[in-house]
């Protein structure tokens, strides 16, 4: 025992003597001129956004093979979402017993955008274990969530976690935790650019830190070379479109419009939960017994395909199966009754289930191949709903090359649609898309929705609907 304490306190030592040497080489190359001073910096962040990929793309394997093992073993019972009117109380009885502070905080993809605006990246990490693993349980007793939400939680944490042992400045310390927070979405999208790309930008509205674009970028593509998760398939080879190319690009604005549509739909469906369950948010446990009751009915009626992560169907839209029409909508109901009544978990993989499904149903209407359609739908309700057109834009050219305008149209018109909606109530919005100037800076979409229900009048900045600024 006494050899292990003095190894950790030497390498703390080592560690400390390494980054006062550093520290000291880039003042040195400060004082030598700009170029040699954003030499250091590009190898001194290339070492570090290496360390942060390693760290994300580690947990985030870890905790897929954890969440895959439970959900498939869970899954292999016919009626397994029965379970969840006990899983979800007892996952507020995890926080309630072992992370209390937790209680009534953000969920999933929300917290760790909390923690980069609001406390400058220094994570209380306490209680992740506990958030990770109801997170587990939630997919395997049903829940409708997602996987991305954790994983960027375990990259965000371990992140912070070095950051604090290594004794890092406020704004080293702050990158670091954003580089982990992108290695851990690159991870588990298996898209590493896309998904380094989407953890920068969705942190604002109307902006974005460039700054940390290269230690992100190179973090993701690290998180995912460690972690290799394959990315939603698409077919290897398309059919041909038969209609003409000015054709096709009016079917993808009006497909964009409709996907910007379903992603407000979606935000005021979570929003109106929300708002009907307020009456028994002091009573947590009897919100998340009746929440798991509500969702086992609606699997038991519809089908437990909509329970859990739901991949199987994202992957037969995108290769042009058979969906049903009103898939997307009880994929919509039941992440938003997930999400409401005490589940845990991120909310991009529901998001591509909705659009996919959503996608798959239109393009029958347009008559062009099902498989454009679900992919337009994917990246389209992900833009909407999220605020991130750049990271969604990358996504699709990412995984079929040779859709770039086309994709690009449908991603920017549904997040035009949109408004400043999002899923992702921490997220600040600095610049409105519908006015060229800048908001108060502590603006949130959650801070919006208040404002909306005490009359839109809040601070005087606004005036009868999101996103429509007073003249």
């Amino acid at each position: 025992m006494n050899s292990i304490i003095d190894s950790w306190t030497n390498a703390k030592e080592n560690s400390k003597r390494l980054i006062k040497q550093l520290e000291d080489w880039f003042h040195l190359a400060h004082k030598r001129g700009e170029e040699a001073y954003l030499f250091a910096l590009t190898l001194k962040w290339t070492a570090l956004s290496i360390f942060a990929g390693l760290m994300a793309g580690i947990g985030s394997r870890i905790f897929l093979f954890l969440l895959y093992s439970f959900s498939d073993y869970s899954s292999q019972h016919r009626y397994y979402f029965l379970c969840l009117p006990i899983v979800l109380p007892f996952c507020i009885l995890l926080v309630d017993r072992f992370a209390p502070k937790m209680r009534g905080r953000l969920e999933g993809t929300e917290v760790v955008f909390y923690v980069m605006q609001k406390v400058y990246g220094e994570m209380d990490t306490s209680a992740v274990p506990i958030n990770l693993t109801n997170s587990i349980l939630t997919v395997a007793a049903g829940g409708s969530v997602g996987k991305e939400g954790p994983c960027a939680l375990i990259g965000a944490a371990l992140a912070s976690l070095a950051a604090r042992f290594l004794k890092f400045s406020k704004d080293d310390a702050r990158t670091f935790a954003i580089c982990g927070i992108s290695g851990g979405f690159a991870a588990v999208f298996g898209l590493p650019i896309a998904g380094a790309m989407f953890g920068i930008e969705a942190l604002y509205v109307g902006a974005i830190e460039y700054s940390v674009l290269f230690p992100c970028v190179v973090s993701g593509i690290i998180a995912h070379l460690v972690c290799f998760q394959n990315p939603l398939g698409m077919p290897t080879r398309l059919p041909i479109l038969h209609e003409g190319a000015l054709k096709f690009l009016g079917i993808s604005l009006v497909m964009g419009v409709i996907f910007g549509l379903v992603a407000i739909l979606l935000v005021e469906m979570m929003n109106l939960i929300k708002q009907l369950v307020k009456p028994l948010t002091n009573h947590p446990y009897l919100l998340a017994f009746t929440g798991g009751c509500v969702l086992a009915a609606i699997y038991m009626i519809a089908d437990p395909e909509y329970a859990g992560l739901g991949i199987p169907t994202i992957t037969l839209a995108l290769t042009g199966g058979k969906i049903f029409i009103l898939a997307f909508l009880i994929k919509m109901a039941v992440t938003s009754v997930t999400l409401g009544t005490g589940g845990s978990g991120g909310i991009v993989t529901p998001l591509f289930f909705i659009g996919a499904t959503c996608g798959s149903v239109v393009a029958r209407w347009f008559h062009i191949p099902v498989e454009y359609g679900a992919l337009f739908g994917l990246v389209g309700v992900l833009s909407g709903a999220t605020n991130t057109p750049i990271a969604s834009m990358v996504m699709a050219v990412s995984m079929v090359p040779g859709l770039r305008v086309e994709s690009a149209l449908v991603v920017c018109t549904a997040f035009l649609i949109s408004g400043n909606r999002s899923v992702i109530g921490a997220q600040r919005i600095v610049r409105s898309k519908l006015k060229p100037a800048s908001l108060h800076p502590e603006a949130t979409v959650g801070s919006i929705f208040a404002q909306r229900k005490s009359g839109w009048k809040a601070a005087g900045r606004w005036s009868r609907g999101p996103g429509r600024p007073k003249h």
